[in-house]
């Protein structure tokens, strides 16, 4: 185990004693912990072959699993007790509870003995004591490059819980991909969401090797509920990812008039940088990202979203006869000074002498 500081884990364990966890085993459980409690039968039964039984009844005497409250903990810590005869599991709340049995079921999963004729498992005697060091223990996954869909999402989801990370970060909008539902704008999906062919290849963004294989996919708002519910009762919070102002292409595809130049352009096949950005000084567009965000806030709890802002390419607006004449009306020296007064500025209603 880690170093034995407040914010790491330590264990302590004895080698000679063990608990068999069976269709013997009593999963003990109140209001509170009732479901973490299924889910851990859920668990051993799935893995294992093994179906412990579940009880609200709280005087058992061994051969048990139970939870309990300890106010001294920190918020997502836990205590992990293993001895001969039963497994009590302590923490401040749910999400401490949530963790622990996570670190049974690596326990079981990679530090046990099973036994598939008798249909048991046996642990060592051990002693838990953990709390996370960091706070946001996050997972970014890229679907505006490739779609991979629920089934794989829920799939990574779960790896997150084992591997106690809480924060899922979605990147759902670039040049390649629009991979949510927007129902103000349809056509984000209906274009944004499918590029004919991808690029492939050693050479990465110089390589001229293609798929040949048309690539497309995206998310409903009933679908990306659904994901947000598998992801909280995982204790997972999910962060969805829209781009702006650069990374744009494949909603200037959908929407042309969103483009700095206007021109009609198609989701693009190769990776990098995108061909345009939008054009921040119309307020069409404006208004474009503040529905957009409107529907997304709308779907997602989470009091964080992503904006990006990064590999703006400012060529597009030094170009733009337009948006050189509204930085000179509003005393913007450089592209840069342009996006930050774009993000916060024109945002907040701030003025910038």
């Amino acid at each position: 185990m880690a170093r034995n500081t407040d914010n790491t884990a330590t264990a302590t364990h004895n080698n000679w004693q063990s608990i068999r966890i069976s269709a013997e085993t009593q999963i003990v459980f109140d209001a509170a912990s009732e479901n973490i409690a299924h889910n851990l039968q859920e668990y051993f039964k799935n893995d294992f072959g093994i179906n412990p039984k579940t009880t609200n009844y709280q005087s058992l005497k061994k051969n048990f699993i139970t939870f309990q409250v300890d106010e001294n903990l920190s918020d997502e810590g836990y205590e992990l007790s293993v001895s001969e005869d039963k497994i009590i599991i302590c923490a401040k709340n749910n999400t401490g509870w949530f963790y622990a049995t996570q670190t049974l079921m690596q326990i079981c999963s990679y530090n046990s003995y099973y036994s598939k004729y008798e249909n048991y498992i046996k642990i060592k005697e051990i002693k838990i004591k953990d709390t996370p060091r960091f706070k946001w223990r996050s997972f970014m996954l890229d679907e505006a490059r490739y779609f991979k869909g629920m089934k794989q999402v829920k799939m990574l989801l779960d790896e997150m819980a084992f591997l106690k990370m809480n924060i899922f970060h979605w990147h759902l909008v670039d040049d390649q991909g629009w991979r949510i539902e927007i129902k103000k704008y349809p056509k984000l999906t209906t274009i944004g969401s499918k590029r004919k062919s991808t690029q492939i290849g050693p050479l990465q963004w110089e390589s001229p090797m293609q798929s040949a294989e048309p690539h497309e996919g995206f998310y409903t708002q009933k679908e990306i509920k659904e994901i947000i519910a598998y992801a909280k009762e995982r204790h997972i919070t999910v962060v969805p990812e829209i781009e702006m102002p650069g990374h744009s292409t494949a909603a200037i595809a959908s929407y042309p008039w969103l483009g700095t130049s206007r021109e009609e352009i198609e989701v693009p096949i190769k990776f990098g940088v995108g061909k345009d950005v939008y054009d921040v000084t119309n307020e069409r567009t404006y208004q474009f990202l503040t529905d957009v965000l409107d529907e997304v806030m709308a779907l997602f709890p989470s009091k964080i979203i992503h904006i990006g802002g990064d590999e703006v390419k400012y060529n597009h607006w030094k170009s733009s006869a337009s948006v050189q004449k509204y930085m000179k009306q509003n005393n913007l020296a450089t592209p840069a000074d342009l996006q930050v007064y774009w993000f916060f500025a024109k945002s907040y209603g701030l003025v910038i002498p």
